[in-house]
């Protein structure tokens, strides 16, 4: 109610935890303090990856690497649409699946906007790119919701993946519209299409934690394979430009399977970690060395609003869960039947910015609101939860920073709920009618 009042995040923010704070204090509920310490640390591991995030998105901005690897992205791709499609299905999805937490957007935007999308446009185009946040950073959403409600992790994350095609359907629905139906409808459904049957085969064929990774880069894969076929001249990818993202993923991915044989090293796993090595390594590649420090307060201070806000809301969350608010607001709507799952899974995502959190507030008293169809209720809550981080307000505020339109906030956070809602819309109606 606060942000369509067009109220900052940062303000609705302290509004929210203030009303959670008072609710405690006249209700006498305990807090659960122990688990404070964990929460913080996987708070301050956001906030970590959203100042790396941005600084990462200005370096490439100022040294030209983004005007460069757009330009490759225009010209590998024909037209507009085809291009669009490209980012928002293939680029988007490979870096949030191997980073997560929103830094996909941070790359998606600045390509969008030199593809010639107008900011504004471009934002909520890079935030249609978070379609595969169930599998985002190697899917610790989805497992947290596995281990917490006793569904197979492998057969969650596939049951996520048929769900997930109504997220696509309305993501390709919304890029085609609004790049064009005529120039935009064969590669952005194309891509959407295959971009849902190579994640549920790898989630089948390989487990959850790579499906992400793997599909978005076989549909980037096949994509220049069709173009190439279809006589369009691909241009030799800017290498030095790519090179501090290839050392974001490839490291995160290494250091993701060393950390599984020693777990002592899981710190090198942290996508924090592998962001600062990035920003080093863009420092050092990358030309114009001099305007590159010069844009690091520069990001400092767009970071702030954007850590504020997003910290608050992850307060909030933890508040409702440590309280047990939010369990509260699971047996409330328990008579209701299963319906409401997806629509629980929404409100967590949307108030902490994270399906992991949201999964480990709710999934439990999801799991409980259908005795038939338990599994059905989580996956779809956890697709729907994943898919509302993109209406998440200090995910809105990033995407129109970098699109440098940040007046365009209210109105970009408007259409990323309604869009956002579809998906918990859709599966209310379905477990509504099927269970």
């Amino acid at each position: 109610m606060l942000l369509a009042c067009r109220l900052s995040p940062t303000v609705a923010g302290v509004c929210a935890v203030g009303a959670a704070v008072l609710v405690v204090l006249f209700t006498g509920a305990p807090l659960d303090w122990p688990s404070l310490p964990d929460y913080l640390g996987i708070t301050a591991e956001v906030l970590f990856i959203l100042l790396n995030g941005m600084i990462l998105a200005r370096l490439m901005q100022i040294s030209g690497a983004m005007r460069s690897i757009g330009n490759w992205v225009s010209n590998a791709t024909p037209g507009i649409g085809a291009g669009t499609a490209f980012v928002v299905f293939g680029v988007v999805p490979f870096v949030e699946c191997v980073t997560g937490f929103g830094i996909g957007v941070t790359v998606g935007v600045p390509i969008l906007v030199t593809l010639g999308h107008k900011p504004a446009k471009a934002a909520l185009f890079g935030l249609l790119g978070l379609c595969a946040v169930p599998w985002g950073a190697l899917a610790p959403g989805t497992a947290v919701a596995s281990s917490l409600t006793g569904f197979d992790f492998t057969t969650l994350g596939v049951m996520s993946g048929w769900y997930n095609s109504v997220v696509l359907v309305v993501v390709a629905l919304t890029v085609a519209w609004g790049t064009g139906l005529a120039r935009a409808a064969l590669p952005t459904f194309a891509s959407a299409g295959f971009l849902w049957g190579s994640i549920l085969v790898t989630n089948l064929l390989i487990g959850t934690p790579l499906a992400g990774v793997i599909g978005s880069a076989l549909l980037m894969g096949l994509s220049l394979v069709v173009y190439r076929l279809g006589g369009a001249r691909i241009p030799a990818p800017p290498v030095r430009e790519l090179v501090p993202y290839a050392v974001l993923a490839g490291g995160l991915l290494c250091a993701s399977v060393l950390a599984m044989f020693v777990p002592a090293l899981e710190w090198l796993a942290l996508p924090p970690v592998w962001l600062a090595v990035a920003c080093v390594v863009a420092y050092r590649v990358l030309p114009g060395q001099s305007g590159m420090i010069a844009e690091v307060p520069e990001a400092l201070r767009s970071w702030v609003p954007i850590g504020v806000s997003t910290g608050l809301f992850m307060i909030l969350g933890w508040v409702m869960a440590a309280s047990d608010m939010s369990t509260a607001i699971g047996e409330a709507l328990s008579p209701a039947g299963a319906w409401p799952g997806p629509l629980l899974g929404a409100v967590g995502s949307i108030l902490t910015g994270s399906n992991t959190a949201s999964n480990a507030m709710f999934a439990p008293t999801i799991a409980t609101l259908s005795v038939t169809g338990s599994l059905s209720v989580v996956a779809a809550a956890n697709v729907a939860g994943s898919f509302m981080i993109l209406a998440a307000p200090p995910r809105v505020l990033m995407a129109v920073t970098l699109a440098g339109d940040r007046e365009s906030y209210g109105r970009t956070l408007m259409c990323a709920i309604a869009i956002a809602s579809a998906p918990p819309l859709v599966g209310a109606v379905a477990l509504a009618i099927w269970l």
